[in-house]
């Protein structure tokens, strides 16, 4: 065939073409979508403790690491996990993995603040958990029973140990054990067959 001596140089169509055709087609579809967004509560996490351990058997002492760790969602949700592993990596992962598949529903009022004053125990410690009611205090804890609360979403509690002990483990089950005996006063209401006005008048 004799080309016509006024047109241009022809374009020939391959690959490329076709794939910058298919790419514009893609940006267009994407645009039209809107990003799928996710409505998960985030966890936040808190390492309490980390330290070296020893195994005692018959070929000789085996080192690892354990680990203590916090988490919660801050909307009333927390737990604690203690994991081991022969790095403190894998310790700390073991550790996070089961506080997250242990979580605890705590309720709390809309302030931040308990309902009532609990206490809790483990071993040899005693923490006793104090409601700030309407006037908001912040929190008055010390650092192991801080971290708890604010993983939880706790933002005015006033906190003390009494007794001497400071293992790390048994404080955070005693906390743990204070905040399970935490009860909305509907509870209360519904348990003593009472409404909540004459209850706490």
């Amino acid at each position: 065939r004799q080309r016509n001596a006024n047109a241009g140089p022809q374009r020939r169509r391959g690959r490329r073409d076709n794939r910058n055709r298919d790419g514009d087609q893609n940006q267009q579809e994407a645009r039209g979508k809107r990003p799928v967004q996710d409505n998960k509560p985030m966890i936040v996490s808190r390492v309490i403790s980390v330290g070296k351990v020893s195994n005692q058997t018959a070929a000789g002492k085996v080192g690892s690491y354990r680990a203590l760790v916090v988490c919660g969602n801050r909307m009333g949700a927390g737990g604690f996990g203690v994991g081991r592993g022969d790095e403190v990596k894998q310790a700390l992962n073991d550790a996070l993995r089961k506080a997250e598949r242990d979580l605890v529903p705590v309720d709390f009022s809309p302030e931040g603040s308990l309902y009532h004053d609990v206490v809790g125990k483990h071993n040899n410690i005693k923490v006793l958990m104090r409601s700030s009611g309407n006037h908001p205090r912040g929190i008055k804890a010390g650092k192991i029973v801080r971290c708890v609360l604010e993983c939880i979403g706790i933002r005015h509690c006033t906190s003390k140990i009494l007794t001497k002990g400071k293992n790390p483990y048994s404080i955070v089950q005693a906390v743990f054990n204070a905040l399970g005996k935490h009860h909305h006063p509907d509870e209360f209401a519904l348990s003593r067959g009472r409404k909540i006005v004459r209850l706490y008048t």
